[in-house]
């Protein structure tokens, strides 16, 4: 029998780009949206888009007290 080699090729790495509060904030994105946005991302803490926009929904759903 001849010996067969299979190779694996892994799928090439999603790379995920973060983004500082200001960028976040100056982006046309969420223009609409800076005074919650604002409130609720850390100053010094980094986020992909679609986890601000969560953050951003669940902060548009919540109820008022």
């Amino acid at each position: 029998m001849k010996d067969e080699k299979q190779t694996v090729t892994a799928a090439p790495a999603k790379t995920v780009t973060k983004f500082s509060k200001a960028q976040l904030l100056s982006a046309k994105r969420f223009e609409d949206r800076k005074d919650a946005l604002s409130a609720v991302l850390n100053e010094t803490g980094t986020y992909t888009v679609e986890e601000a926009q969560k953050l951003l929904d669940d902060f548009m759903k919540g109820q008022v007290k």
